[in-house]
């Protein structure tokens, strides 16, 4: 064992935790003591160990760097406690003496990049991703414990870019790390986890235990097969080959593969709204209201979470009239505040359907609770300038610490008449 090495590192772990590195004052010392520290003690029990560490602690003592104590009735041969010589000095030779990097220049290092990434992003959970990290960094400071080093950090940035940049929405995973990384395992072995984890922590809301890594993936575009798109109502897609798909007599709605999106010219129809759904569950509700009413008025359109690309695509094919009305109904939690968000961004007329307090309040007994940490990405919505139309339903969600899925409304609304839920 290079104790040196692990002696240094240890120390500089816990001076990275301490009120010294974020505040610069503290009365505490930065502690290792060799008798508490599982690792060593293999090492310490044997006798040319034990000398090998003496000496590396005295050498580092005389370079000024770590201070120590004898343990009492044993001075010259076992040390009590050693502690890190807290100035600056000292400290960045610490950090040469393990050729590591200070957390301080770390996050700065970190921040910069990310800040030149920010808006670089077409896909909405990839920017949604790089904005939650920043604003993190913003509000912790020196607390902040990046969830990756610089070299992990353009790894993830090199998957995001070149996933960014292939025409379809679902890239395959082999593919996709023999690309970036020339071997088509790298990504599996290295890259995968880390990468859920992050879109697990600052965009996505995968609380179910029942989802499986290929649906996350699938989530960040990342898959086998394609994609499919759900709408329904009074629509005509108009394709290049001059194929024309009137979806209007499916009435139950019509299901295209994405893959034949980039073929798509047009979207036209006799529907004056437009509304999308989150769920499939409400999707198909909505649909058969329409139909059970006799209405071809409105294109219906399933969102499945964030819009992919292709979905994009399609929406912005649509030839809209000046009076066409759009909203959109989805969860009232952050997932769903956040698809209204890339919505708006297509349709800045776009407005939320039975997404605001009063919905939130009518089907009080239907709420989930959620945990605390989601409590604190609710808290950090709060701060973005673009969720300001939410203020009150964020607060709302913080306050009773729960969320509103959109699948709970149906089972009241069933008993509140044939018209409750239409546009």
């Amino acid at each position: 064992m290079n104790y040196e090495t692990y002696l240094l590192n240890d120390l500089l772990d816990k001076y990275e935790r301490s009120s010294l590195f974020r505040t610069g004052q503290g009365q505490r010392r930065i502690l290792f003591k060799p008798s508490e520290n599982q690792r060593m003690q293999p090492f310490l029990r044997d006798g040319q160990g034990q000398q090998a560490f003496l000496r590396s602690v005295q050498a580092l003592k005389a370079e000024g760097i770590v201070d120590f104590k004898w343990l009492k009735f044993e001075e010259g041969n076992i040390i009590q406690e050693i502690w890190l010589v807290a100035d600056s000095k000292s400290i960045a030779q610490a950090y040469e003496k393990v050729q590591r990097l200070p957390k301080a220049v770390l996050q700065k290092q970190l921040v910069e990049v990310l800040s030149k990434e920010r808006g670089n992003f077409q896909v909405y959970e990839y920017e949604l991703l790089i904005e939650a990290i920043l604003l993190e960094a913003s509000e912790k400071q020196r607390d902040w414990s990046p969830p990756f080093d610089l070299a992990g950090l353009r790894e993830i940035l090199a998957v995001l870019t070149y996933l960014e940049n292939q025409p379809e929405t679902i890239s395959d995973k082999r593919l996709l790390s023999i690309a970036v990384f020339n071997d088509s395992k790298y990504f599996e072995r290295n890259i995968q986890g880390k990468l859920l984890g992050l879109f697990g922590k600052y965009v996505f809301e995968w609380s179910a235990p029942e989802l499986t890594v290929t649906e996350k993936l699938h989530d960040i575009g990342i898959g086998k097969a394609p994609g499919e798109l759900h709408f329904g109502g009074g629509v005509k897609c108009h394709f290049a080959d001059g194929h024309v798909l009137d979806a209007t007599w499916y009435q139950e709605g019509f299901i295209l593969s994405e893959g034949y999106v980039k073929q798509l010219k047009k979207i036209t129809g006799h529907f004056t709204k437009l509304i999308t759904i989150e769920n499939l569950t409400n999707y198909y509700w909505f649909l058969r209201k329409q139909a059970k009413a006799g209405k071809t008025d409105c294109l219906i359109f399933y969102t499945a979470g964030f819009l992919s690309k292709n979905q994009i695509r399609f929406l912005e094919s649509i030839e809209k009239p000046e009076s066409l009305a759009i909203h959109h109904w989805g969860d009232i939690d952050l997932g769903g505040l956040g698809i209204f968000q890339q919505l708006q961004g297509i349709f800045p007329s776009c407005q939320p359907y039975h997404m605001d307090v009063a919905t939130f309040t009518k089907y009080e007994g239907l709420r989930k609770p959620v945990s605390q940490e989601y409590l604190a990405k609710a808290q950090r919505l709060l701060l973005n300038e673009d969720f300001s139309r939410f203020k009150e339903v964020l607060q709302q969600i913080i306050a009773t610490r729960e969320i509103l899925e959109q699948e709970a409304e149906l089972t009241a609304i069933r008993d509140e008449g044939e018209e409750s839920g239409m546009l």
